[in-house]
């Protein structure tokens, strides 16, 4: 994460009540705050989707009946995903950070965010209409065209992180972040509970929030095999090639 931002400078403060302050009394380093968890399960997403599209397409082949199940449900879960991931940024993380600060004007992205749904609301509608005598070919161009946006969209987002940590200290950000979790679709968990190879969350973020660790069992494991089950399994089954793959992950993933 990079940014040219410097948090402390006075044109960022937007009233006397909160000051540029608490970034050293941090003790969750920048790479593991959720936000950026959350948008590298975007990333992941997105690259494993276009990684099938790629292997799918230089097959050449109209789809089968099992690949079209496959990616419908796989593409349905990544749209359900970056919906609630940019109704939850609406809703509660923006109107978080504008109470505390005021964010640079190329932050201000309402435009570029309806400009990244369009293209996605566009793809969906690609999707919906796939059958089984279709190739994917059209379908992959959009895809890239989409990732490039996104992945620009994400990384101008994060240049706002520098000021949250600034204006934000640790209780007030666990709050945010504990209502941003509850918001969150089960899949969309189990997205970044997947993509999180190092274990943060598990291991640093719920301690961190006071998350007793029966609701890893309890709630967020079945987040993480539903977002298996919708997405990963389907994806590296169309990567493979083979309709078989997606009922042996799926058996694998039942002995758990």
């Amino acid at each position: 994460m990079a940014s040219k931002i410097n948090p402390v400078d006075p044109i960022y403060q937007r009233t006397d009540q909160f000051k540029p302050n608490q970034a050293e009394h941090w003790v969750i380093p920048p790479e593991k705050m959720g936000w950026l968890l959350a948008n590298n399960a975007m990333r992941c997403e997105m690259k494993l989707f276009r990684e099938a599209l790629v292997s799918m397409n230089e097959r050449g082949e109209t789809l089968k009946e099992w690949e079209l199940k496959a990616l419908t449900t796989a593409a349905n879960t990544h749209f359900s995903n970056i919906h609630s991931n940019h109704k939850i940024k609406a809703g509660i993380l923006a109107p978080a950070c504008h109470q505390r600060f005021k964010c640079p004007e190329k932050l201000e992205l309402e435009i570029d965010r309806a400009a990244v749904i369009k293209k996605l609301d566009s793809i969906k509608t690609i999707v919906g209409g796939l059958t089984t005598s279709d190739k994917i070919d059209n379908l992959l161009e959009h895809w890239i065209e989409y990732e490039k946006m996104m992945l620009l969209y994400l990384l101008d987002e994060e240049t706002v992180i520098p000021l949250y940590r600034a204006y934000f200290d640790q209780k007030s950000a666990g709050e945010v972040a504990q209502k941003i979790m509850k918001n969150m679709a089960p899949a969309e968990f189990g997205s970044l509970l997947y993509f999180d190879k190092d274990h943060v969350f598990r291991t640093d973020l719920m301690n961190f929030l006071n998350i007793p660790s029966i609701s890893w069992k309890v709630e967020f494991e079945k987040n993480l095999k539903l977002f298996a089950v919708e997405f990963i399994g389907n994806v590296e089954a169309l990567i493979d090639g083979k309709e078989s793959y997606l009922s042996n992950f799926l058996s694998y993933l039942s002995l758990y």
